[in-house]
């Protein structure tokens, strides 16, 4: 009776068997022919096995309580392994979600500093800088949340101010999200700003007052645009897998400014345009790669090789203040361009 009892079981998984092999069929056809039947964008990943589960629950009990037909926990594990392949198979996701946006904004009549110290850091996105003309705006940050469907739900935004010592400190942390940072006028700012994977652009111009401005990604590409920034004291750009670019265009400095550019694998591109009220000097070292310059009015100090150069403005010693630019990179090229304007 035992044995005749275990043939029974094996007899009726027939059915949890056929299901499957119907599933996996037509899996392989929307595969073949490219063709999905719905889309999945709300769903995450513990979503889909907890709709799989309950799929596969409800047929064992309709099948043990309607036709009292028992399924073994093989032919149960077969169905609930094709009914994934199935729903990945049938299913269209895009690779990302742009979800909610969160916006912080402060203007002149509530800020009770004088100097603006923003620190953001987002585990995967991108950060913009941009400037405005607006008399009235201190900033305005924005988080353009990101998720992967199936694997995460939408990305958290922490976002932290206080005043300390007339500083208004902005601590702001993000796993996953593109921020987009616009500053007002006429605010003395130190910016850090930080992404593990994606890029980090700014772009400003002389109306924006950058005291120390930081930037860095592990993997993508530093870009740095000033133009007529005065009051410039501190630059420090690093990059471990990506290109680096600095541009300034630097018609007069409130002090002396130190720039300090870091990367591992990767270009490093440089275009300096200084007046002659400003000096410029500048030492950049590649393990594996070259150097090429692109020079006007600079001139070459030492021995220099395709390796290691140091070049310095004509003007350098008659000028009031100086940007002294230091760049290594350990696998890539270094371009600096070079010029002392004429007027």
């Amino acid at each position: 009776m035992e044995k005749d009892h275990s043939r029974g079981m094996r007899h009726k998984d027939w059915i949890f068997l056929i299901i499957s092999g119907v599933l996996i069929i037509i899996s392989g056809l929307l595969l073949l022919f490219n063709l999905k039947l719905f889309q999945l964008i709300e769903l995450n990943f513990f979503k889909i096995i907890g709709l799989i589960t309950i799929i596969v629950g409800i047929f064992l009990i309709i099948f043990n309580l309607r036709w009292k037909i028992y399924a073994s926990p093989r032919s149960t594990l077969l169905l609930a392994a094709a009914l994934v392949i199935f729903i990945l198979s049938s299913a269209e996701f895009p690779v990302k979600v742009t979800g909610e946006i969160e916006f912080y904004a402060l203007t002149r009549d509530r800020l009770t500093a004088s100097v603006i110290d923003i620190k953001i850091l987002t585990l995967t996105g991108n950060i913009y800088v941009s400037s405005s003309n607006d008399p009235s705006l201190v900033y305005n940050i924005s988080f353009h949340k990101i998720r992967v469907p199936l694997l995460m739900e939408e990305s958290k935004v922490i976002f932290k101010n206080k005043t300390s010592d007339n500083v208004l400190l902005i601590d702001a942390y993000s796993d996953m999200a593109d921020v987009y940072v616009i500053l007002g006028p006429n605010v003395t700012s130190i910016i850090d700003l930080s992404t593990n994977t994606g890029n980090v652009k700014l772009a400003v111009d002389g109306n924006v007052r950058v005291d120390t401005l930081r930037l860095k990604s592990s993997t993508g590409n530093i870009e740095a645009k000033l133009s007529g920034v005065r009051s410039l004291s501190s630059v420090g750009l690093s990059s471990s897998i990506g290109n680096v670019r600095f541009e300034a265009y630097l018609l007069d400095l409130l002090s002396d400014c130190a720039v300090d550019i870091r990367n591992d694998v990767g270009n490093v591109y440089i275009e300096i345009k200084v007046s002659r009220n400003v000096g410029c000097d500048f030492k950049g070292v590649t393990d594996l790669g070259a150097i090429k310059t692109f020079l006007q009015g600079f001139e070459e100090i030492g021995d220099l090789t395709s390796k290691y150069v140091h070049i310095r403005s004509e003007n350098y010693e008659k000028s009031r203040y100086s940007i002294t630019l230091t760049a290594e990179t350990n696998i890539g090229n270094i371009y600096f361009y070079g010029r002392v304007l004429s007027s």
